[in-house]
């Protein structure tokens, strides 16, 4: 409920405020309409043990968005086009195709369902699926946020509340906002038609799973997924084994809008696993007993409403010590509407209490009904969802909206890493191995490391160049299969390629059969372009004897006649070592700091040849004092020429001396002023000291 619905001078807006009141100034023993005025401690100590509910008195009025931390972001179910910024809940996007990556040791083979094995706890013991998305055509209202599949309509099929000329929620006599048409024509048709990648590690979990709603739905989800109900005594279940699994995906019809859950579920892309105990017989098949398991690639913590659930424990206190009464003393009442919707106005169905700690308490992993939830930014993203970088990629902070709770909306930081990536349309130079921390004023160093990176470039220019060359005049005597240079002549960026879509465990053969369609994707492989026709192409290069093939086992791309990368792997040819350049600043940390709100480490440095260069005020005598160089920048000793000209440069391109007239080498990070004195530093004990 924000500040328009209930503003200060209304009826509830005031009782609000008096509430507020009596939490915050006690009143003297038997003088209930006077403020304690003699004791101090008492005061204190009585605001100190409600200043919980003061705060949610006091939000009561206001309208913000909870935010959450970069860490807890992963399987959000919300999708961002790394080539245009469309953004939208994953339902709405086309999957043009996917397959299992086991590990990195089955890079370009893999078959069997492994647990992956590395990464965080979203990631180490689930089930790699890597997915390749279309940015298809969708229609975003710029009004309510709806957004559906196509650009057919002109205007706004959802319904929304309808408001008064207060701009205040109208409602029914149970309390359900009255719908209307949103009708708008203020739309954004978005859709670019370029692929990108996906990562999903999905564990054996379905979308209630997920979001459980019902006690003991929130435990136990793996081991109760892998039972069975015996057919010979349905009063049993026997424990399986997953023997099978295929990613699904029902594609959402044009125009329609999700709503609710059961469609949300139904149009999410998922994997679909086989259970079965083949020692346990059905009497109507003859063979072993098995189901299916359907679970959705991403969590959806973030792309539906997950709103934890409320109870009402014990009920309203009035009276005051020590005959304080409570209003069901030897009750907890569920806070939720008969379909397990947030009630409005918010507060105990039995008592009425409308306070967290006491009465109202949220209940950990069970949660209201999930529905879409609103995503309030521009379509496609604008300058507002701009969030830095992660892990080297951008990350995009969205606001989200639920549209059955007010107080509900969230701010989301979701970095590209846990989102969409490109797919590159030619090799990407990879670094191997790992690099120590660098000074970004190293001038000197990151020319060398320039140098490094353009004959590794090179190189891999004439390696794909030589590789064109023989796939064409077949000098190799290797004949490339279709499952070949699925990228662009000479170039496969792996996705689906080599991984299995659809796979079954033959108990006769002891091995997983793979049972995929072929690879697609609307890239042409003849020059890299995208393309407005879904092209097919071999998902394998070889497939094993017992399989049908004539191979001994399952492989995708040759790596002996292309070059071939993913987004954790590459051919020798496209990697540059890490770490070899050499470095000419030399740092140290000094300090760690932690950001509680986002969930990183962030180390910080101090670079000591940069500290030396101002003490001694400037890079000439700093290396002459080292025997680097003369008292010209002649370069000394066997230290590179080039490298004592690239600092002389840097330095020269800033100012030589600070705010104060006083003779300092600006270039090396040293930005003196007025109020940056050691007095002003001294008295700010926590160093909030603007640098510039």
């Amino acid at each position: 409920m924000g500040y328009e619905e209930n503003p200060f001078n209304s009826s509830q807006g005031q009782k609000i405020l008096e509430d507020i009141f009596d939490l915050m100034f006690v009143a003297p023993a038997k003088q209930p309409n006077k403020i304690e005025s003699e004791n101090k401690i008492k005061q204190v100590d009585y605001y100190k043990a409600n200043i919980v509910n003061i705060v949610n008195k006091m939000r009561k009025f206001v309208m913000g968005y909870k935010q959450i931390i970069l860490s807890e972001t992963e399987g959000s179910g919300i999708l961002v086009c790394p080539s245009c910024y469309r953004r939208d809940a994953i339902w709405n996007w086309e999957t043009v195709d996917a397959g299992h990556y086991a590990s990195p040791k089955d890079w370009l083979s893999s078959v069997e369902l492994t647990e992956w094995e590395q990464g965080g706890v979203n990631e180490k013991g689930r089930y790699l699926f890597m997915v390749r998305y279309r940015c298809n055509h969708v229609t975003t209202c710029n009004d309510c946020g709806t957004t559906w599949k196509g650009h057919g309509k002109t205007t706004c099929p959802q319904t929304v509340p309808k408001m008064d000329s207060d701009g205040k929620i109208l409602r029914d006599g149970y309390g359900d906002p009255i719908m209307r048409t949103c009708g708008s024509s203020n739309l954004s048709k978005v859709g670019c038609g370029e692929e990108s990648f996906g990562k999903h590690f999905v564990r054996l979990y379905t979308a209630d799973d997920n979001i459980p709603q019902q006690e003991g739905q929130g435990t136990g989800a793996i081991e109760r997924n892998l039972k069975i109900i015996d057919p010979n005594n349905r009063r049993l279940k026997v424990n399986g084994e997953i023997t099978g699994y295929e990613f699904v995906h029902e594609t959402l019809p044009d125009g329609k809008i999700v709503r609710d859950w059961e469609e949300v579920k139904k149009y999410t892309p998922k994997i679909r696993f086989t259970v079965s105990n083949e020692s346990v017989i059905d009497p109507d098949t003859g063979e072993g007993v098995s189901k299916t398991v359907d679970c959705p690639v991403s969590e959806l913590t973030f792309a539906v409403s997950k709103q934890e659930q409320a109870q009402c424990v014990f009920g309203k206190r009035t009276g005051t010590p020590p005959n304080q009464k409570s209003a069901h003393p030897k009750s907890v009442i569920a806070v939720r509407t008969s379909r397990n919707d947030p009630p409005y106005p918010f507060a105990c169905p039995s008592c009425g209490a409308d306070d967290f700690n006491p009465p109202l308490q949220e209940v950990y992993n069970l949660y209201y009904r999930p529905y879409p939830m609103q995503i309030k930014n521009s379509q496609p993203l604008g300058g507002e969802a701009a969030g830095g970088t992660f892990r080297g990629k951008p990350v995009y902070n969205l606001y989200l909206e639920s549209p059955v709770a007010d107080a509900f909306k969230l701010f989301v930081p979701i970095p590209a890493e846990f989102s969409l990536s490109p797919i590159p349309r030619k090799p990407q130079i990879q670094r191997s191995g790992s690099a120590p921390p660098s000074c970004p004023n190293d001038v000197g160093g990151n020319l060398s490391a320039e140098e490094v990176m353009k004959e590794v470039k090179e190189e891999l220019e004439e390696t794909l160049e030589e590789l064109r060359k023989q796939a064409t005049a077949n000098t190799t005597g290797i004949t490339p299969t279709d499952a070949d240079n699925c990228t662009a002549p000479g170039y496969t960026f792996d996705v689906c390629e080599g991984r299995s879509r659809k796979a079954y465990y033959d108990t006769a053969l002891e091995m997983w059969i793979d049972d995929s369609p072929p690879c697609y994707s609307f890239v042409n492989r003849n020059d890299g372009k995208t393309v407005n026709t879904k092209q097919q192409y071999a998902r394998w290069g070889k497939i094993p004897i017992k399989a049908g093939g004539d191979a001994s086992e399952y492989q995708g791309p040759n790596p002996n006649i292309q070059l071939i990368q993913d987004w954790l792997k590459a051919t020798k040819s496209i990697t540059a070592p890490s770490g070899n350049s050499p470095v000419y600043h030399y740092v140290h940390v000094i300090d760690t700091k932690i950001d509680k709100d986002l969930g990183t480490k962030m180390e910080v440095f101090e670079c000591k040849t940069c500290k030396g260069i101002v003490e001694a005020g400037g890079c000439i005598p700093y290396r002459q004092a080292n025997g680097q160089c003369d008292e010209n920048g002649v370069a000394m000793g066997g230290f590179p020429q080039a490298v004592m000209d690239a600092e002389i440069k840097y330095e020269n391109e800033y100012p030589l001396v600070n705010n104060l007239g006083e003779p300092v080498p600006i270039a090396w990070g040293i930005y003196a002023q007025e109020d940056h004195d050691g007095k002003k530093m001294l008295e700010n004990p926590n160093l909030n000291i603007n640098i510039g």
